[in-house]
């Protein structure tokens, strides 16, 4: 049985080794950082803890980076450590997916056929006592807020509200990726979820290779006996880009003033919000968002351009 100090002693030669590099541009970095291991380098420093992270995903990756956090002393939150080229063995398609495959790592094939818009999700609440007051910090799952049982504090059931600003707020974006390469008329499908950095990965349409922990939803979520599956995603390779229309700079100055004029007449704000101008040209135009944010960010520092930016508003 692999313990905490066997993997802590593994992550401890990958950073001081072979990822000795990355390790210190993490510490140097300002903002959040993804360091990628490859999962035969884990191997050839412990064979033991590189299996038990294809079995236990979820708590070794907490103690790479823990271990990363404490090395360079940053913030675990703005620290993520990603695992790829997992053995062939782990290479499934959406249908090759079974129970015995719950909890553990995969590597799944497929294209894109739809995603969400990036949304704000809950990872750790804090909730206040509104009878005495006291903060209870809660991990949350996908689905309904959890609330806490009792306050440790006045030992009554709440009520509960929450704090924002003392929560874990995070980037999270859902995906349906689809089975490619069958001969099936109806291929299955199965949510990707997409966390912190990893929103910005993938557009539709992309053929992606995505490693991740196979789940169920929530038993309070599900409604038969037929349960509901995600793959929480730990890393992803994108294989190919779907091809989309290329856009010149001046078409797509054009669809940008165009966003900005068009969201200034429905919001009451001074200026109107760059994520809404983004998806609005993102759906009307099919452009990329990252396309859309590069060009926004090179209008906004151009001399001579009458487009600035405050606090998340453009501002003709």
């Amino acid at each position: 049985m692999v313990n905490e100090e066997q993997m802590k002693s593994a992550f401890n030669a990958l950073y001081t080794g072979a990822y000795e590099g990355d390790s210190q541009e993490a510490e140097q970095s300002d903002g959040n950082v993804s360091i990628r291991i490859q999962w035969s380098d884990l191997e050839a420093v412990d064979e033991e803890v590189a299996q038990y992270t294809l079995k236990k995903p979820s708590a070794v990756k907490e103690c790479a980076e823990d271990v990363l956090s404490n090395s360079i002393q940053k913030i675990e939150s703005n620290l993520h450590v990603r695992f790829h080229d997992l053995p062939d063995s782990r290479s499934l398609r959406v249908s090759d997916l079974r129970a015995s495959h719950l909890g553990e790592l995969v590597s799944i094939s497929g294209k894109v056929v739809d995603a969400e818009k990036v949304q704000p999700f809950l990872k750790k609440g804090a909730f206040n006592c509104q009878r005495c007051g006291t903060l209870t910090y809660l991990p949350q799952t996908y689905g309904d807020i959890r609330e806490p049982v009792e306050c440790p504090g006045c030992e009554t059931s709440g009520p509960f509200g929450v704090i924002q600003r003392h929560s874990d707020i995070i980037d999270f974006k859902c995906v349906i990726l689809k089975t490619t390469n069958t001969n099936l008329e109806d291929p299955p499908v199965l949510p990707i979820y997409l966390l912190h950095d990893l929103v910005e990965t993938v557009g539709e349409g992309d053929e992606v290779s995505v490693a991740g922990s196979y789940n169920i939803h929530p038993m309070s979520r599900q409604k038969e006996t037929e349960l509901n599956t995600y793959v929480e995603a730990v890393d992803i390779e994108v294989e190919e880009y779907a091809e989309v229309d290329s856009v010149n700079a001046e078409d797509l100055t054009a669809y940008i003033y165009e966003g900005v004029n068009k969201m200034m007449e429905t919001e009451t704000s001074f200026g109107a919000s760059r994520d809404d101008v983004v998806e609005w040209i993102g759906e009307k135009y099919g452009v990329r968002e990252t396309e859309i944010e590069n060009r926004i960010d090179e209008l906004v520092d151009e001399d001579g351009e009458d487009l600035s930016q405050q606090a998340g508003q453009l501002i003709k």
